[in-house]
């Protein structure tokens, strides 16, 4: 069953995600299923994938789908985000995958 969820999301990272550069997020929780969608601006988002990691894995393998150009700058916002752990390489993380739904005007966008 599909539901919505929210996500929330630093202020800097909303444009990548609207522009496609971003399109996944890494979180201390999990906060949904693939199917499950969540809303940002007037787009839809539907998770397609979540799965758990290490902050290494992350920063190795998935930098570039968190909308960073390396995997310095995906660390340097994480310390940013989380200022008293900060990053941990081998701290467990839930990546959630995501995409942007089709829409057309006036249609129930395809979930």
């Amino acid at each position: 069953m599909r539901k919505r969820i929210i996500i929330p999301f630093h202020e800097t990272m909303h444009k990548a995600i609207i522009e496609g550069n971003k399109t996944c997020t890494s979180r201390n929780k999990k906060y949904g299923n693939p199917k499950d969608y969540f809303i940002l601006g007037e787009n839809i988002y539907r998770l397609t994938l979540v799965l758990r990691c290490t902050l290494e894995e992350v920063a190795s393998n998935y930098y570039k789908d968190e909308g960073f150009i390396s995997s310095e700058d995906f660390v340097s916002m994480w310390n940013t985000l989380h200022p008293i752990l900060g990053y941990v390489p081998t701290k467990k993380v839930y990546v959630h995958h995501f995409k942007k739904c089709i829409t057309t005007e006036n249609s129930i966008p395809q979930l």
